[in-house]
């Protein structure tokens, strides 16, 4: 299945099918969050219309007239006109233009920051509840092994009904701390899915 998005196309998302076809780690993880989520993010969007801001504060062309006498004396004349005030007003929305496209560029990068460092938390997680399960369900597998080994004893003489019950009890105990690992492991990788920004 392709977990690329529709609105992720051209290099972006050759990039991205290059990173799902690799085993996921915390820095491509953070990487894919950036590509997948940051067009979604408020504060790049806000950078974005701050440059565009900025391109609208340049200021006006001059306007230039050209004109032919026929009157006395004949002649040609040439004029170049600008609004002085609508320049220096001009002026001055540059330098808030700038200023604010700075500041949109600063909550930008913090957001790509903490896009990045959300998949990189949501990864470390699911790292270690799939190694907590794994642990787990090798627990309860050597559990019920032990049973077995018990229950033979038992039939042998070698073990009383309460070794018996007891280890049914500790296997039985393995087992569902087993089930809740790979469950809580499975809520983690929905988790770690919408870091990213693949569903």
């Amino acid at each position: 299945a392709d977990f690329v998005p529709a609105a992720v196309d051209g290099d972006t998302a050759t990039l991205v099918r290059a990173l799902l076809r690799e085993p996921l780690t915390a820095n491509s993880a953070a990487t894919l969050a950036v590509l997948l989520r940051a067009d979604a993010d408020p504060q790049v969007a806000a950078a974005e219309l701050s440059a565009a801001d900025l391109a609208a504060a340049m200021p006006t062309n001059p306007v230039l007239h050209a004109g032919i006498e026929f009157d006395q004396p004949a002649g040609l004349s040439v004029g170049v006109s600008q609004n002085l005030s609508s320049l220096v007003e001009t002026v001055y929305q540059r330098r808030a233009a700038r200023a604010a496209l700075r500041a949109a560029e600063l909550d930008a990068q913090d957001a790509l920051l903490r896009i990045g460092l959300e998949a990189k938390r949501a990864y470390y997680a699911y790292a270690t509840s799939e190694h907590v399960a794994a642990l787990r369900s090798a627990a309860a597998d050597a559990a019920a092994a032990s049973v077995a080994l018990i229950e033979a004893a038992y039939q042998a003489g070698g073990a009383t009904r309460a070794d018996l019950l007891r280890e049914q009890l500790w296997s039985e105990e393995a087992r569902e701390q087993a089930a809740s690992a790979r469950a809580r492991a499975a809520v983690l990788r929905s988790q770690l899915s919408a870091a990213l920004g693949v569903w």
